[in-house]
């Protein structure tokens, strides 16, 4: 992965860690995302999937975090396939104010439950495959 996805990875973490009241909302994405719409000036929070590590610590973060309300997830299937995600949605779970979850590919079912009771089900946008 490229030095300009690592260091952006680096720093919306922290934010989310911080619990920055400027952070209200995250896109996490796979290795691959492109970069062409990503500048320095841009207002999307990016967290590129690195590895298992990163993303326990990023769910535990966003299970703390009482700031964020949207969270995207671009092409989750890519890695969730790939690492224990467990970790991660323990922390997504424990989130209360999270107000809009968008899903482009897969994720477990259970996941989706909370989300399917309210507040949460009308702001929920699925482009999503079971698993």
């Amino acid at each position: 992965m490229d030095d300009n996805k690592v260091e952006k990875s680096k720093v919306a973490l922290l934010r989310v860690e911080q619990n920055d009241p400027q952070l209200l909302s995250i896109s996490i994405v796979g290795q691959d995302h492109s970069m062409v719409m990503v500048n320095s000036t841009s207002r999307i929070n990016y967290f590129w999937v690195q590895d298992e590590a990163d993303l326990s610590r990023l769910g535990n973060a966003i299970g703390n975090n009482t700031h964020l309300i949207k969270i995207s997830f671009h092409k989750s299937s890519e890695w969730m396939s790939s690492f224990n995600t467990k970790p991660f949605f323990e922390g997504l779970q424990r989130n209360t104010n999270i107000e809009h979850l968008s899903l482009d590919g897969g994720i477990d079912i259970e996941i989706l439950n909370k989300y399917a009771t309210p507040p949460y089900q009308q702001s929920i946008c699925f482009n999503v495959i079971v698993i």
